[in-house]
């Protein structure tokens, strides 16, 4: 069986341990470390639902490999970055849902990837979104 999540530490993860937090949490995901097993889970069957890349690489390092799950995806995924933030005009834009810089509790982790799950994410600027969501669930 597939899992509903694929968290993909890219480079260096943000969060240390975020998947087997989530797991602890009741959110059952699976953990990849490169863009190719990221391919590969999100290819599985049933589709995975969200996507959280994971990640303190340079923001237009991550923006380009959102870009290209984004491509092969067809709109059928929600994306949560959670990345060290210091963005630059230069970067470009990275295609997500909701972007986080730090988590300030795993509570606020497991609201804002269960939001994702059940598609309750406002159609707004990314980090608002994500503070939004953290603020809801206190």
């Amino acid at each position: 069986m597939s899992e509903k999540i694929v968290v993909f530490d890219y480079i260096e993860p943000r969060q240390k341990l975020m998947s087997w937090f989530l797991s602890d949490s009741g959110l059952r995901n699976v953990r990849v470390t490169s863009f190719e097993e990221a391919q590969l889970a999100l290819r599985a069957e049933p589709r995975p639902r969200v996507l959280i890349v994971n990640s303190t690489a340079e923001n237009a390092a991550i923006a380009a490999v959102v870009a290209q799950i984004r491509a092969a995806d067809g709109g059928h995924l929600r994306i949560v970055i959670l990345h060290g933030g210091k963005h630059r005009e230069t970067d470009g834009y990275i295609d997500a849902d909701i972007c986080l810089h730090e988590v300030r509790s795993a509570e606020d982790l497991v609201e804002v990837v269960q939001a994702a799950l059940d598609d309750d994410v406002p159609e707004i600027e990314p980090h608002a979104a994500g503070r939004i969501i953290a603020d809801e669930a206190r």
